[in-house]
């Protein structure tokens, strides 16, 4: 699988039809609190080793990868917004964004 080249929040696509839930913890035995439709882009600020991500901005985990549904959600890089790095006075752009001939200054 792919790995994000950039730091900071990370946006993932839900593939899975109709809908992906959204739980309370990372468990899918959480209660359920929402849930996304396929093709919505969703920013993770974390991702756990067994394939769960915390939304950024909002409350809730949604699973990435269902051990009998399979996929649920697919990186989706080029939704990756830039990240502010302090003290060096500049931006860190995402992989296929066009970088400007200068750093950004804070």
């Amino acid at each position: 699988e792919k790995l994000a080249s950039v730091p900071g929040a990370q946006a993932f696509e839900v593939i899975f039809r109709p809908t992906v839930a959204v739980r309370s913890s990372p468990s899918t035995s959480a209660p359920i609190i929402g849930a996304k439709k396929t093709g919505q882009v969703v920013m993770a600020e974390t991702q756990t080793y067994h394939g769960w991500i915390r939304l950024e901005g909002e409350e809730g985990w949604m699973l990435s990868v269902h051990p009998q549904h399979g996929r649920l959600l697919k990186p989706n890089f080029e939704a990756t917004r830039p990240v502010e790095v302090p003290n060096l006075g500049a931006t860190i752009e995402p992989p296929n964004r066009p970088a400007n001939a200068e750093p950004k200054k804070q």
